[in-house]
């Protein structure tokens, strides 16, 4: 056997040696350990929380009932040191936290956990427990002059061994914990102990008082007033608010209220004296206004929103909603007023304070016409019912590179298309759908309109004579006048699939389906199929849209030409001539 073989022999045996002995501990530790469900619990509870600077009895946590149903009835105190000890456990051994001492006495020095094996051992039987201490930074708090609170320190220490005082006399503190600020410094509250330790259990930050208002806005002449002051509620036997003004001719005070006397900017200053003598000294800005009305009366349309016509006012005015004499007039929540039926009502608000009446006249406005049609280079006025004297009128366009609108609602028509002319009419917007057609197409449309309330008669034989129409006749007739002849030049007019092939060849044709109105312009000229008749896309009918939703046709049915409501049914082509 070499030297080699001969370690590794040796090696081996110390290793079963080893794990023999690993297996004969555990067979002893399971021979002679307990936990401590099988005599009841060592423990009364398994943690506790307390703020640094507490020295915490880890024997106070220790049942005495388990130990007596161990150790038996002869049991005394005095046999604590051969039955218990106290280790920190193996996996939590922060002694920057703490410090142990032999008996149990857990001296806590700053905030973090620990844990701490409290160990009984007797004869045969052998319990470790681990106890776990949490250790608490003082207690933050933010408390008012004049209130109170109470801290969680007073859950933890019991008055017969703790009493709680206050670094500052800014807050005082009871038996019981209850903080109540008397001042306006911050302060430290403590738990003090028999033996003089002192334990910084809540930190007290005295919120400083504060105006409820950014700025204080009165009108001249108004009642005395006084600001309101956040953080602060005074206490009994307090010395009064002193207010200041630093400009009297603005605002003056009498007897602790603010009167607005001037216009103008100034500031008027809270002095308040605390309790303990502290004081503190509460700047607010104040303006005073005198709101009048620009009118003495208003004009609002039903569903129409106003903002009241004031003069006299700043930036931060209030303006505050009282009553209505006939409930025809409200206000809304940006502070204009809103009508809600026809007629007459005097509204009474206040401004800054000061109360004013106003007389309101409700309107009921219209457009006469909410579908307009012009042409490119064309205008037209909107026209508005139901207005009265002292009305408002204004004039959006909603596409202004398409049409224009003036200061008195006349549309000036600049490219072709749809666009909508908002008019504001007493505080309600009315919207205007315009259809701008080039100018042939406007004039053939117009033209159609015309036909149609003369009498006509509908007639395929007499088509090209004077009243007599079909309907590729009066297309074909009306839109030659405006130099338009689908490519036909002679006295017949071409078939209505003869038309609709040369609007398709000349790149005229816009959809190939029936569509909605509101793509179509006045003069599009619209082609039906109804069956097979072997003409081109088998179209058997023609007619115009002449706008507002409606077409004109020469109809074999009614025997004439009608103006009558625009179908999108059977549409095989629509065509725009003169694109």
């Amino acid at each position: 056997m070499n030297n080699e073989s001969g370690g590794k022999i040796l090696s081996n045996r110390r290793y079963g040696k080893v794990l023999l002995g690993m297996f004969l501990v555990g067979i002893m530790m399971c021979f002679f350990y307990k936990d401590a469900s099988a005599f009841g619990n060592l423990l009364k509870s398994s943690e506790t929380s307390v703020y640094a600077g507490t020295i915490v009895n880890l024997r106070d946590f220790v049942d005495d009932t388990y130990i007596f149903d161990n150790y038996g009835e002869n049991y005394s105190r005095k046999e604590d040191k051969q039955l218990l000890s106290y280790q920190f456990n193996i996996a939590n051994r922060d002694e920057e936290c703490a410090a142990l001492d032999s008996d149990g006495n857990l001296t806590t020095k700053k905030p973090g956990t620990v844990i701490v094996d409290i160990k009984f051992s007797y004869k045969n039987n052998l319990s470790i427990v681990p106890f776990t201490v949490n250790i608490m930074e003082p207690e933050k708090l933010n408390v008012s002059y004049g209130n109170t609170s109470s801290i969680e320190a007073a859950s933890i220490y019991d008055k017969d061994n703790y009493t709680f005082i206050s670094d500052k006399d800014s807050v005082s503190v009871n038996d019981t914990g209850d903080v109540t600020v008397q001042g306006f410094k911050s302060s430290t509250i403590y738990a003090k102990g028999r033996k003089g330790e002192k334990i910084a259990v809540a930190d007290i930050s005295v919120n400083t008082p504060s105006s409820v208002e950014d700025v204080v806005v009165r009108a001249v002449g108004t009642e005395p007033y006084t600001p309101e002051i956040n953080d602060y509620t005074s206490l009994s036997d307090d010395v009064p608010v002193k207010w200041l003004s630093d400009d009297e001719n603005v605002v003056k005070v009498t007897d602790g209220q603010l009167e607005a006397e001037g216009i103008g900017n100034t500031n008027v200053s809270a002095v308040i004296t605390a309790k303990n003598g502290d004081v503190e000294k509460v700047e607010v800005p104040v303006t005073v206004t005198n709101p009048i009305m620009a009118k003495s009366k208003m004009v609002v349309a039903v569903g129409g929103k106003k903002a009241l016509a004031l003069n006299g006012t700043c930036a931060n005015s209030a303006v505050k909603w009282k009553k209505s004499s006939s409930k025809k007039v409200s206000f809304t929540d940006d502070g204009k007023i809103f009508a809600t039926k026809k007629g007459s009502d005097k509204i009474t608000f206040s401004v800054d304070g000061k109360e004013i009446s106003c007389n309101v006249k409700v309107t009921n406005p219209s457009l006469k016409y909410t579908n307009l049609i012009t042409y490119k280079g064309g205008s037209r006025k909107i026209a508005v019912n139901g207005t009265v004297d002292g009305s408002s009128m204004s004039f959006t366009s909603k596409n202004a590179s398409m049409a224009a609108v003036t200061a008195t609602g006349v549309i000036k028509a600049k490219k072709t298309g749809h666009v909508k002319v908002v008019a504001n009419v007493d505080g309600k917007n009315i919207t205007a759908n315009v259809e701008i057609a080039s100018a042939k197409a406007y004039n053939a449309a117009k033209k159609e309109i015309a036909i149609s309330k003369t009498k006509t008669r509908y007639s395929q034989a007499r088509r090209m004579s004077a009243h007599y129409y079909d309907c590729s006749s009066i297309v074909w007739r009306t839109y030659k006048r405006y130099g338009v002849n689908f490519g036909v030049n002679s006295s017949w007019a071409p078939t209505a699939a003869s038309m609709g092939y040369w609007c398709q060849k000349n790149n005229k044709v816009i959809y190939r389906t029936g569509v909605s109105s509101s793509k179509l312009l006045p003069g599009d000229i619209i082609f039906y199929s109804y069956q097979r008749n072997g003409r081109y896309k088998n179209i058997s009918h023609v007619e115009m849209y002449v706008g507002n939703g409606k077409s004109v046709s020469a109809s074999s049915s009614h025997n004439k030409v009608i103006h009558y409501a625009y179908k999108n049914r059977s549409v095989v082509m629509i065509a725009r001539p003169t694109k």
